[in-house]
């Protein structure tokens, strides 16, 4: 199992049997390169999960092809409608003559056939595909980890969780570990807050545990093999403890930032110290008008503002 990778250099692991991560390095996202990975299962009918940016599909349709013939795939999916996921659809579409997108009824209705050059084949909620040695069901999962036409897709022969963005880790960790990867992805998800931590988010990840998987098949980052089950449900603990303090600080921003429409009716001279938007990351004043906001550390990274 690889444990080293070097830069825009795509490495190819089977991380379950017959299931391969692509994996490739882009060492300017983050602070330490983030992995881009795509997840090919090999059957009588090959499968391909997430596509990958339209500027790596030379280098990923090489990787792919040391696997099996790129011409050969027959299905392509992801886990929601994103320029590293699925952005390079249609140049599989090309190069794999009888390949066809299968995805959610959702996000075909509302993307999917519009964008693909091909019609894709629309899967109901828990629609399972039979790839011919594999079995590939789907699975909704809305706004989890963000997009409304999110799904992930459980293979059930391998017990293998196609996750997409979910735990997603940065830096070029290896392909495969055993240990714990919640804590690196609490790391990431506190460094880039892409997560909808929306009320049924909890509900969602315990769902995905029940399927107990004994690998999970992560975009970015390391995949996981054990119990996967455990993973998601203390991912869903741990998110249910983040969302009430994300929500208060959406609810103050939202607050200061109706004092300052106000203040800018009343007067052009305020002062502001590097305002973000999302997360303040300085204290902010407005002379006589506006409290001053006090910065505190949030857990697995990020701030809490308080008046």
């Amino acid at each position: 199992m690889t444990t080293h990778q070097e830069p825009f250099t795509p490495i190819v692991d089977e991380i379950a049997d017959g299931i391969y991560r692509i994996s490739t390095l882009i060492p300017d996202v983050g602070p330490d390169g983030f992995t881009f990975n795509q997840f090919l299962v090999d059957a009588d009918e090959p499968l391909l999960f997430h596509t990958g940016m339209r500027g790596l599909f030379p280098l990923v349709s090489e990787a792919v092809a040391t696997v099996v013939p790129v011409a050969s795939l027959r299905w392509i999916s992801f886990g929601h409608v994103e320029a590293d996921e699925s952005g390079s659809t249609n140049m599989w579409l090309a190069a794999a003559p009888d390949s066809q997108v299968a995805f959610g009824a959702l996000g075909c209705d509302i993307s999917l056939n519009d964008l693909c050059d091909r019609p894709p084949r629309a899967l109901e909620d828990g629609e399972v595909i039979d790839l011919g040695g594999k079995r590939v069901r789907q699975i909704s999962t809305p706004h989890v980890p963000h997009g409304w036409e999110a799904q992930v897709l459980f293979e059930e022969t391998t017990g293998t969780l196609l996750c997409g963005d979910l735990l997603s880790q940065v830096g070029a960790p290896p392909a495969l570990v055993t240990d714990d990867v919640l804590e690196a992805a609490l790391a990431a998800e506190g460094m880039f807050g892409g997560t909808s931590l929306a009320p049924h988010t909890g509900q969602v990840l315990r769902g995905l545990g029940d399927l107990q998987p004994t690998t999970l098949a992560i975009m970015h980052g390391s995949s996981f093999q054990g119990d996967g089950g455990k993973v998601l449900y203390d991912m869903a603990d741990a998110y249910e403890e983040l969302a009430p303090l994300l929500s208060r600080i959406n609810y103050q921003h939202k607050e200061i930032d109706a004092q300052l429409r106000t203040l800018r009716q009343k007067t052009d001279e305020f002062t502001q110290i590097d305002w973000d938007t999302e997360i303040a990351d300085e204290v902010l004043c407005c002379p006589g008008e506006l409290e001053v906001v006090v910065v505190d550390a949030l857990p697995f990274g990020g701030e809490q503002l308080h008046h």
